[in-house]
């Protein structure tokens, strides 16, 4: 009898734990995380070129975190390819690995694709005049039937738009450039500038024997900080200096040592805020020996010359244009 009593008291357990097993919600019944924006980003093959932007600029750990939000406007492949291809509008790169060269421009353009803090669906920017971007300047909004068109220039439509835990994507058909944003090469915008045109037929005439200018001036090779002489500090130059007459009739070593002088010898992008007063190398060589000008950065000056525009910023290069050509020691 005891033994009957202990196995009753046994099966009335067991009944006791599988009611309450079967009394849990089951787990198919909860709610399922959905994807981060990156996670949403990565497998859609026809952003892939724009996705491979967004890492190279750092951003893809920031957008996979689920505590971050963003409203994300990245560029269709074949868009984005075809503004690559367009040298008329920049020079040196031909893809996002080569625009990664100069890794603050293309950071700066990543980021004005990124709106922060806010998940936004066609219909809410729908109602909006503009966005703020993480590059810190906004974008425009106007409203189309189905979707809506930025910067007067880039559309996005309803059937184009994700959502991911942390943000909403909207597919567009143009890259944005910010306006504090020149992606124009140091050749390309010194040519822009009125200003500059004798520097830039010199520019012109020297890189047309040496393939190292060449490099330095279309984005081609490393960034580099130019000083830029007007076109009167030219024309000062060659009344102090009639021997050389002009850019067409100067001696053409004379002509490369001259700029040469201009340009900083080591690489980087170095703006006002960079220069002390110290005295800084130029990529000018005399007898194999390097020569060196002074620059302070208040008041901006390189040697004698005055900086009259500075922190002029271009793909891989920053330009300073300067009202002097200071000549060093016994000229060039």
């Amino acid at each position: 009898m005891k033994s009957i009593n202990k196995y009753i008291r046994l099966i009335a357990l067991l009944y006791a734990g599988l009611s309450m097993f079967s009394s849990c919600e089951p787990e198919e019944n909860y709610p399922t995380l959905e994807p981060s924006i990156m996670w949403k980003i990565l497998p859609d093959t026809s952003i892939s070129v724009f996705s491979s932007g967004l890492s190279r600029a750092g951003l893809s750990k920031v957008l996979n975190n689920p505590g971050n939000t963003y409203t994300v406007f990245p560029v269709a492949n074949e868009s984005l390819r075809l503004f690559l291809a367009d040298t008329s509008r920049h020079e040196g790169f031909a893809s996002i690995t080569e625009l990664g060269n100069d890794l603050d421009m293309l950071t700066a353009i990543m980021n004005y694709h990124l709106v922060p803090a806010v998940k936004l669906t066609t219909a809410e920017l729908q109602a909006l005049p503009a966005v703020n971007t993480v590059e810190g300047t906004a974008i425009s909004i106007s409203p189309l039937d189905n979707g809506i068109r930025l910067n007067n220039k880039a559309t996005t439509t309803a059937t184009n738009q994700q959502l991911a835990v942390n943000g909403a994507i909207h597919t567009i058909d143009s890259l944005l450039i910010p306006a504090t944003v020149n992606i124009r090469s140091l050749r390309q915008t010194i040519q822009a500038d009125p200003d500059l045109s004798t520097f830039y037929a010199a520019i012109g005439r020297v890189s047309a024997a040496n393939a190292t200018l060449k490099a330095f001036f279309n984005g081609t090779s490393s960034l580099r900080t130019v000083f830029a002489p007007t076109n009167a500090a030219f024309a000062d130059y060659f009344r102090r200096f009639p021997a050389d007459r002009s850019v067409a009739n100067m001696n053409t070593q004379k002509l490369t040592n001259l700029v040469n002088f201009l340009i900083l010898q080591g690489a980087g992008k170095r703006n006002q805020a960079y220069f002390t007063g110290a005295t800084e190398r130029t990529n000018f060589t005399r007898a194999g020996r390097p020569v060196f000008v002074t620059i302070t950065g208040a008041p901006f000056r390189f040697g004698t010359a005055n900086v009259v525009i500075p922190d002029v910023n271009a793909f891989r290069g920053v330009i300073h244009v300067i009202d002097a050509i200071p000549v060093p020691g016994v000229g060039f």
